[in-house]
């Protein structure tokens, strides 16, 4: 009864020593992003910089005299702050000025 016992016990371990060599490797462990380095800075920021579109005048044609809404949409495509002359000029000549 030891032998078969002891044969027995034998053939569980070569089992089981299959079973671990047959096994998946495990999965590395992830790798953690270092930090930026502190000398490492943002790039600058983009200057201020201006469109105009949209323009809308109304009535499209006037006499003499008579009132005119004027409007065009100004925007800022850069990244800091900063500010536009917005110009009317008429035959040339800058007849109003509003600074945004």
């Amino acid at each position: 009864m030891t032998r078969k016992l002891i044969m027995v016990g034998i053939l569980l371990m070569t089992v089981l020593l299959t079973l671990v060599a047959c096994a998946p490797a495990p999965a590395p462990l992830p790798t953690a992003t270092p930090p930026p380095s502190p000398s490492a800075s943002p790039p600058p920021a983009k200057p201020a910089s201006f469109t105009t579109a949209n323009l809308i005048i109304n009535p499209a044609e006037v006499t003499s005299g008579s009132k005119v809404t004027i409007q065009v949409t100004v925007t800022n495509l850069g990244e800091l702050a900063g500010s536009y002359d917005v110009n009317l000029k008429i035959d040339d000549t800058v007849e109003a000025t509003e600074n945004i």
